[in-house]
């Protein structure tokens, strides 16, 4: 299985897609933040093939959510409601 994995900011998304057995990822692509992003990344997903999304946590040095965690959260409720892969 291919995994999607998702770095969320608040400008840019960069993405990481495994290879097909899930043990190695590789740099895909960078996009901006903006209206478009979930559907770009739903094609994505289609097109690679995809298995799984992971959307990573953001911490601050302290280990704790940052101010950027709660836009990645809403970010990954935006996913879960447009596609039917395990998040």
């Amino acid at each position: 299985m291919r995994y999607l994995g998702i770095d969320y900011g608040s400008k840019k998304v960069g993405l990481a897609i495994s290879d097909e057995s899930g043990r190695f990822a590789f740099p895909y692509q960078i996009l901006p933040t903006d209206k478009n992003l979930v559907a770009q990344i739903v094609a994505i997903c289609q097109k690679e093939g995809i298995g799984q999304i992971i959307v990573g946590n953001s911490l601050n040095y302290q280990q704790e959510a940052n101010v950027v965690m709660a836009a990645a959260r809403d970010f990954a409720e935006q996913l879960k409601t447009v596609t039917s892969l395990p998040l």
